[in-house]
């Protein structure tokens, strides 16, 4: 094809087999005297979903939706509510056990301190 019938039949090209760089978009300056098809070249035309192709798609839309804001902790059921508390309160109870522990095991190093300094030969 030449590049003057690229374009008047397009409403826009890219022109690459020019002395212009190369990716420049030029718009034709007249309209193609035929009927221009907008949506495909290959035929396609625009048409309104029948209901059940639009449920097959919609459904999962809304699944997926339901479970990120779940995710995202928008809403919980009355178990994860549950589970959550018991978790919070197992840490706070390990957390509690863990300083206790390194309180005991403080006070078992300064007596072994002391009982050397106490007993030293």
């Amino acid at each position: 094809m030449h590049q003057c019938t690229k374009l008047t039949a397009t409403a826009g090209v890219t022109v690459a087999c020019t002395l212009r760089p190369a990716g420049i978009r030029r718009t034709p300056t007249s309209t193609p005297s035929r009927g221009v098809q907008l949506y495909s070249t290959a035929g396609a035309r625009p048409k309104a979903w029948p209901l059940w192709d639009a449920i097959k798609v919609i459904v999962p839309l809304i699944a997926i939706a339901v479970v990120v804001a779940n995710l995202l902790g928008l809403w919980a059921t009355a178990a994860q509510i549950k589970a959550r508390a018991d978790r919070k309160a197992f840490a706070d109870w390990s957390k509690a056990r863990q300083e206790e522990d390194d309180k005991l095991e403080q006070e078992k190093k300064e007596r072994e301190k002391h009982f050397q300094e106490l007993f030293k030969f």
